[in-house]
């Protein structure tokens, strides 16, 4: 969709030189005139376009009769309501009103004047909006060269003359010379005129509007956010452009996948022009138009019907039915019509479109090129491979050759004409693209890091994110093996690449002074709002002013630490590769959306797996999602004791997961695993391979979030910590509440309650876990390990978030307690719902619960200048956890959370994660009160005692309960990641 410009006209009102002819007329005939003229002048002006156009003819008329058609008045007469049609969208009317003012004020003044000049430069801007640039070229290029001689360089009058002709040049898709002509003008309106006049947002705008067809976002939004910001803050500021810079962002917003923030500023784009009674003008079927294209985006195909239809309706009738922007709302109504699957409608549209883009453009325009590949992609729905190519191929050489293989537009059509290939058996020449592609998009995701947040990022990833999927289908379809290398690369960089960047983000902020302040400004600012997600909704105030202002200021942050190379770092699988010794292999597992190439409703897992000496990575199918769903059961509740136990003695799990990649792990010892999807919610050490061993039994499993960090954390070792703070025997209750006794000390309780918490029930004291945290504690004393226990009262949240705070974080942390996690509602938030449990943040439904949190849980409300006791994922990521070399999370569920594309768990793992704590041991079902506490017992004397790693202390100790002859429900619920 190409915007409608703002064109910038020159004004100017109806002087006579001397050198004008002399008419014998009275002066009372000549004031009648000029009234009559200002009139209609300035009715247009106020958008009383009756009123104008009446006047305008009357004034003409008059002037016919009483100085008639060689007079300069008459000139004025015949260009003022050619302004009014104009002005009015009545187009067809305007051109010959022009051309006769054209013509009168070139034989009384000559083609070296003001006069002269202002008629060219109208007429060129109408040639423009209606489609018809070749004449338009011609009008203004003489328009800038006249008011260059008569002006010089620097004046506003010819700044506005490199404006219209940079608009001409942007519709030609002649970027650059469009952009050098934007610059220049936004220079010189920068000194004559300043950056707060109407000019120079316009100008700004355009400009903005130029990078989005360049596909150079990030300049964009420079421009677009400056402009309406300026815009905004002008007084009485034109409405019209200001629904133009409202309209402008949006599209901008489109193009980065913010859909829902797009439609809010277009639907106030169009109450803007609603108020100011122009729904009659083409900003307004612009605005329309773009409304039809994003409900449809959003999957709203009524409402998105409904304003294509009404766009298209106001465009045939104010720029005819052969104008480029009536195409432009055919190509949307085209694609909605085919996402519907009403495929023959779809054509028509795309057919008429393409057929006025040739005409009025020419086939080597990028609009004409989108109205081929919307061809190619209809008939790729339909299957007609052949067919598809043909139009796609067109497609991609006419963008490569203007917009080059960096541009957006050009990656999207050369994976279409990639997945043409694969589906009809040209896999040497669908690999071709492919594979560069998944690397060109690596590209793109940083360059949209660098002015985005990372809701904005995640927006834009989950834009553009199947095309890997047709890039892994391919792999699994062809079993062609020469793109391993750029598959594993792409999983190195892309898998936690949010993650990576916060952290990233956050380090380079907190070693550098010119940036530190902006980063306690962003945090300070999250620690608001966390507290405003964690009230109940009907008390919760200004919390969409905190998100705004929390995204810019992150926004910000990422902006400055942009340029830093350890930012953009990257690593290859070579690197990888080098990292591993003989009896050590890397596996990257994937999982994604297969494509045949076709949709299809599959979601595959596979493995690409990296071993020392060998020439690349091995891509390795593994299964099909729906089977591991049906072992997991998660189309119900979480598994109780007798499945979970069922699950981790049968060798199901083995089957489908670990067997097809035996036969690649002779002689290997140890595995380093990044897992994908489902396959965080699996002990993968765990898994029986026999009836009586499991893998650990045979390998070394280590889970890592990605195996790129064997290359950029290969210097960390875990070291015997110096100090440690110890959470347990936790008070649950408010201070004036007693403990509830329990009948038996060998109760078996799990630190969850067994059904999803509500506001009625209670957090149950644990009483083994005050045993827990004094076993470990005493291990630690004896290892010489500075240990701080915290217990029943003293285990404040307002505690838990001092550590860290003015001072290096503990070395270690335990954290013994209840855990919860919320799978994501099906329904917004409402008043009457726990708001952990309805909160449309991941990072709000899981978290921990510490002293006195069961007044907060059952009311709502914390008590009077207390924390609530109910800490936050959210909140947890707020912390300063860089010191802390190991977490240990004794307690239910906490390595759920929301499984996210690429970026594993959105849960407590996370949130420790990005606060900096290095390696977690946490839990993946609800586990035993008093089993845990002797499991832990024995992880610690492992830890210590022996001077294990966490992870071999982890396994030692699950082996101890397994020789005990515990069911795995009792040891095999720990994972560690590392």
């Amino acid at each position: 969709m190409k915007n409608v410009f703002l064109l910038l006209v020159l004004v100017s009102f109806f002087c006579q030189p001397a050198t004008a002819q002399v008419i014998d007329t009275s002066k009372a005939i000549l004031r009648h005139l000029d009234s009559l003229i200002i009139l209609s002048w300035n009715q247009t002006n106020k958008k009383k376009f009756d009123e104008a156009i009446q006047n305008g003819e009357a004034a003409m008329q008059f002037a016919l009769e009483k100085v008639s058609n060689q007079h300069v008045q008459y000139a004025s007469a015949v260009f003022t309501l050619g302004r009014a049609y104009h002005t009015a969208g009545k187009y067809d009317r305007a051109e010959p009103l022009y051309q006769e003012a054209l013509m009168c004020r070139e034989r009384i003044y000559g083609k070296q004047h003001l006069e002269y000049v202002i008629v060219v430069t109208k007429i060129g801007t109408l040639y423009s909006e209606t489609g018809k640039y070749q004449q338009a070229l011609s009008y203004l290029l003489e328009s800038k060269s006249t008011t260059r001689i008569l002006y010089g360089k620097n004046d506003r009058e010819y700044v506005i003359t490199l404006v219209n002709l940079a608009n001409l040049y942007t519709r030609l898709a002649e970027y650059e010379a469009a952009e050098k002509l934007y610059l220049e003008a936004t220079e010189i309106q920068e000194v004559v005129l300043g950056k707060d006049t109407p000019e120079y947002v316009a100008t700004l705008n355009n400009l903005g509007s130029l990078y989005q067809s360049m596909g150079k976002y990030e300049q964009a939004e420079v421009c677009v956010r400056e402009s309406l910001i300026i815009r905004k803050k002008q007084p009485n500021s034109d409405p019209i452009k200001l629904a133009n810079n409202l309209t402008n962002y949006a599209n901008l917003l489109l193009r980065l996948g913010r859909f829902q923030e797009a439609l809010e500023l277009l639907l106030e784009s169009k109450t803007v022009i609603e108020n100011a009674n122009s729904s009659e003008i083409a900003q307004y079927s612009v605005v329309l138009t773009n409304l039809g294209r994003t409900y449809r985006k959003l999957k709203q195909f009524e409402a998105g019907e409904k304003y294509l239809l009404e766009a298209l309706a106001l465009k045939q009738k104010l720029v005819g039915p052969d104008n480029p922007e009536v195409a432009s709302t055919l190509s949307n109504l085209g694609k909605l019509c085919e996402e519907k699957k009403d495929y023959g409608q779809s054509l028509e549209y795309h057919l008429r479109a393409k057929q006025i883009r040739e005409k009025a453009l020419g086939i080597n325009h990028p609009d004409y090129a989108i109205s081929l590949s919307s061809l190619g992609d209809l008939y790729l729905s339909q299957r007609q491979w052949e067919k598809a190519l043909e139009y796609l191929l067109e497609s991609k050489a006419i963008h490569e050759t203007v917009h080059g293989i960096d541009h957006p537009e050009y990656a999207y059509v050369a994976n279409q004409v990639a997945k043409c290939y694969m589906a009809l058996g040209r896999n040497e020449e669908a690999r071709a693209l492919f594979e560069p592609l998944i690397t060109q998009q690596t590209q793109q995701y940083l360059k949209t890091r660098r002015h985005s947040s990372l809701e904005e990022l995640s927006a834009y990833i989950n834009l553009v994110a199947n095309r890997t999927d047709h890039f892994y289908s391919f792999l699994w379809h062809t079993g062609i093996q020469k793109s391993t290398g750029a598959g594993f690369d792409y999983l190195l960089f892309k898998k936690g690449f949010l993650l990576e960047s916060t952290l990233k983000i956050k380090n380079i902020a907190e070693q550098d002074s010119s940036t530190f302040a902006q980063l306690r400004l962003f945090q300070a600012a999250m620690r608001q709002l966390t507290k405003e997600y964690a009230k109940p909704l009907k008390t919760r105030k200004n919390t969409q002013e905190l998100e705004t202002q929390a995204n810019e200021l992150e926004k910000v942050l990422a902006q400055s630490v942009a340029g830093y190379e350890s930012l953009n770092r990257q690593v290859s699988w070579q690197e990888v590769q080098a990292t591993l010794a003989p009896g050590e292999a890397a596996i990257e597992i994937i999982r994604f959306d297969y494509y045949a190439p076709y949709a299809t409703d599959s979601v595959l897992y596979a493995a690409l797996l990296l071993k020392p000496g060998t020439t690349a990575p091995v891509f390795l199918p593994l299964f099909e999602e729906t089977r591991l769903k049906t072992l997991l059961n998660t189309g119900s509740d979480n598994l109780n004791s007798d499945q979970i136990n069922e699950l981790y003695r049968s060798t199901d799990l083995y089957q489908l997961i670990w067997s097809p990649l035996e036969k690649h792990l002779k002689n290997i010892k140890t595995v380093f695993v990044s897992p994908d999807g489902l396959l965080h919610r699996i002990n993968l050490p765990a898994i029986p391979n026999s009836a009586k061993t499991i893998l650990s039994d045979q390998y070394d499993i280590v889970t890592l979030g990605s195996t790129r960090s064997l290359v950029t954390d290969a210097n960390t070792e875990f070291s015997k910590p110096k100090n440690a703070t110890l959470y347990g025997g936790i008070q649950f209750e408010p201070d004036s509440l007693l403990i509830a006794s329990y009948t038996s000390d060998t109760d078996i309780k799990t630190r969850q309650l067994h059904n999803n918490p509500d506001r009625n029930q209670s957090w149950n004291y644990l009483r083994w876990s005050a045993k827990e945290t004094e076993n470990i504690h005493g291990i630690l004393n004896k290892a010489g390990v500075s240990a701080t226990l915290r217990t029943d009262t003293a285990t404040t949240e307002e505690s838990f978030k001092q550590i860290g705070q003015g001072a290096a974080s503990t070395d270690l942390l335990h954290v013994c307690t209840h855990g919860f996690f919320f799978t994501k509602p099906e329904v917004n938030e409402n008043d009457d719902d726990l708001v952990f449990k309805v909160s449309n943040h991941p990072m709000m439904r899981a978290g921990l619960i510490l002293a006195g949190a069961n007044y907060a849980w059952k009311t709502g409300n914390s008590i009077k200048n207390r924390e609530d006791g109910i800490l936050t994922a959210l909140e947890i990521s707020q912390l300063n956890l860089r010191q802390t070399d190991l977490v240990v999370l004794s307690a239910c569920e906490t390595g759920l959370g929301d499984l996210q594309d690429d970026e594993g768990v959105y849960g407590l793992q996370r949130a420790f994660k990005i606060a900096g704590a290095k390696t977690l041991v946490m839990s993946l079902w609800q586990v035993p009160d008093y089993q845990t506490q002797e499991l832990m017992t024995l992880f610690y004397q492992n830890l210590l005692d022996r001077n294990t790693t966490p992870r071999q202390a982890l396994r030692a100790a699950q082996d101890d309960l397994r020789r005990k002859h515990y069911e795995p429900f009792y040891w095999a619920g720990f994972v560690m990641v590392e």
